[in-house]
């Protein structure tokens, strides 16, 4: 029988981090190179909408359906180097203990590379809400970050993609489709979603507006106009 596995909002921070990290990528690679001017701000749009996807899925796996939340698919690191020696358990409905670490290390480092990308400038048009609060060392710090955590992210999207042609090759288990339709077909008894939280996806939304209103709108200082006088 088919179970709802993953629930709409799951699905959609998912998808939506998927095309919103493919257009940074083409904002930066292609549009900027371009020189247009609103690339980098375009860029930095991108990159708040990627700290809003964040904040709200962290906060979703706190308080959100079954299968979304933290506390069901995080295991030990014993129990996921069992799992991966073949040991134990081998059928999760939901993240496997090695899939549940790749989640963790896929939201940490895109919310590095949002909170860094806080503090940077395209050296010409736009800066950066943060831009000119840190001194030169930690400057330096945040650019480094920004620069180069890109790759390892991109390093672990490519092994994300790698576990899911590998579990439709040799598991028969199409991964891509049940991030689309959110189902998944089970043999036995397994644990229920359960009734949908609408509070706590309402508490979620209204948390994560909020934070992010005040990263990019209250918390900056005043840009510092940068002119000569005559």
């Amino acid at each position: 029988m088919k179970i709802k596995v993953w629930d709409l909002p799951v699905r959609i921070c998912h998808w939506l981090l998927v095309i919103i990290i493919a257009f940074q990528f083409i904002s930066v690679k292609v549009l900027d190179e371009s020189m247009l001017s609103n690339a980098t701000q375009w860029h930095f749009y991108g990159g708040y909408a990627c700290l809003a996807i964040v904040i709200f899925r962290i906060l979703w796996g706190i308080l959100g359906t079954y299968y979304a939340r933290f506390s069901q698919f995080i295991q030990s690191p014993i129990k996921t180097l069992q799992y991966l020696r073949g040991r134990g358990e081998q059928n999760h409905l939901g993240h496997n203990p090695a899939g549940a670490y790749s989640v963790i290390a896929l939201l940490s480092l895109i919310l590095a590379q949002t909170v860094s990308g806080l503090f940077t400038t395209d050296d010409i048009f736009n800066d950066a809400p943060y831009y000119g609060v840190l001194n030169d060392s930690w400057q330096t710090v945040v650019n480094f970050v920004h620069h180069n955590v890109v790759y390892v992210l991109l390093g672990f999207i490519v092994l994300h993609i790698g576990a899911i042609v590998f579990y439709k090759v040799k598991h028969k288990e199409n991964l891509t489709s049940a991030m689309v339709t959110g189902n998944k077909i089970v043999h036995k008894s397994v644990q229920s979603q359960g009734p949908f939280p609408w509070l706590g996806f309402i508490v979620c939304l209204a948390i994560t507006a909020l934070t992010v209103y005040l990263i990019i709108e209250v918390w900056p200082p005043e840009p510092v106009e940068d002119y000569f006088g005559y």
